[in-house]
């Protein structure tokens, strides 16, 4: 969950700051949410799930061209063979996995299609996918493209 400072500011800086020798130190004192915890109080209108964990693994749909981001300047090389990223796929919510900045990542299994259409596709086991590349997969929803 993300807070906002007197000064409207997104995130609280002063809970994570970087250190020389590399990785980040978070102040003990700051906010934990982790593990089986109690809901979260995300508004539904938004799509986002509500809880940390995930009893049973949820239906969902994950945006492929959310999580594989490509840099508007690179050159667009076709390969044929290659993994169709395009569209959404179905997969299955296991839990859900807070960053240190208050960005949540859904732990994820789905699979990705090759584009030269083999008959067995490439499966991810508990991958982690931003909340925004997710969103619920109702019983006879179909993805979109």
């Amino acid at each position: 969950m993300r807070s906002r400072s007197e000064g409207g500011d997104p995130i609280d800086r002063q809970a994570a700051t970087p250190t020389a020798d590399g990785p980040r130190r978070v102040d003990p004192a700051a906010p934990r949410t982790e593990g089986t915890g109690s809901e979260l109080l995300y508004p539904n209108s938004t799509g986002h799930f509500a809880r940390t964990v995930v009893r049973p693994p949820r239906p969902v749909w994950v945006r492929l061209d959310a999580v594989l981001i490509r840099d508007p300047g690179t050159p667009c090389h076709v390969n044929g063979a290659g993994l169709d990223m395009r569209g959404e796929r179905p997969g299955w919510l296991s839990h859900w996995v807070p960053s240190v900045d208050g960005w949540w990542m859904g732990r994820v299994t789905y699979s990705i299609t090759y584009a030269d259409g083999r008959r067995v596709p490439l499966t991810l086991t508990d991958q982690l996918v931003p909340a925004y590349a997710l969103r619920p997969r109702h019983d006879g929803s179909r993805p979109t493209t």
